[in-house]
């Protein structure tokens, strides 16, 4: 399942404005959409911007139950075979993108 949960203009999205959305949002999503499904069961896969990686955020998510997945950060050398890799040379006194 995927939630997708719109910021309101003006709003930063904090460690408390992110629990408040993973105990309100995501807790309300699952129980409607998952019926019968225990909390306990589910990974939660996210990335890795401050607000997601914060004790505050982290201890949220084990009160609530929920198990993450860990989000490796991106990398060219981890690029998967399908995707196309950039590399950067530099051209007389530009550098352009290859």
């Amino acid at each position: 399942m995927i939630l997708q949960h719109a910021v309101p203009l003006h709003t930063t999205v904090n460690t408390q404005y992110y629990s408040k959305v993973l105990h309100r949002d995501l807790v309300r999503a699952l129980r409607r959409k998952r019926l019968g499904m225990d909390l306990d069961r589910v990974l939660l896969h996210q990335d890795n911007t401050p607000s997601h990686t914060a004790s505050t955020t982290q201890l949220e998510i084990s009160l609530l139950g929920l198990e993450t997945v860990k989000h490796v950060p991106y990398s060219l050398d981890l690029a998967p075979d399908g995707l196309p890799r950039i590399s950067c040379r530099e051209v007389g006194t530009e550098r352009s993108v290859v």
